[in-house]
């Protein structure tokens, strides 16, 4: 499980991150990502202290906080929903050492195709979903490795 401190639950926060969020979209996966700064959320202030500045207000080193989004259009049974957010929520957990602090980042499971049965994220291995989220970060330059993240 993701820290609270890494974890972003405000509705109002979302809705801004779809509308202006900078987004890169993979095989399985879309990634969109915001700034702190940029949603303007009561919710920041609730970080741990040592992410406040002296004067008490947010500074740039707040974590980046993560929502996985895995809606009834990846699958209709809920145990496959869970199991997908589980797999992913482990591998974001991975990255986190690896990504810049002070963005809101919304990790988003494609839907599944009509014609398939079930998800593929379901099928796919853990270093695919590891591959792809770190391809996506690299994308909109929110990784602070420059090659492949291992």
């Amino acid at each position: 499980m993701l820290p609270q401190h890494h974890r972003l639950r405000d509705r109002a926060v979302f809705r801004q991150i779809y509308r202006q969020g900078k987004r890169s979209r993979g095989q399985w996966l879309t990634l969109i990502c915001l700034p702190h700064s940029s949603t303007n959320d009561r919710s920041v202030f609730s970080a741990p202290d040592s992410a406040l500045d002296g004067n008490g207000s947010p500074s740039s080193m707040l974590p980046s906080r993560w929502a996985i989004v895995v809606s009834k259009k990846v699958s209709r049974r809920a145990v496959e929903r869970n199991r997908i957010r589980r797999r992913l929520r482990s591998c974001v957990y991975r990255v986190l050492p690896h990504i810049q602090s002070g963005w809101d980042v919304l990790l988003i499971a494609q839907p599944t195709p009509p014609e398939l049965e079930r998800s593929p994220l379901l099928d796919v291995s853990d270093m695919a979903l590891w591959t792809e989220i770190s391809t996506l970060l690299r994308r909109v330059d929110l990784s602070t490795v420059t090659s492949e993240l291992s």
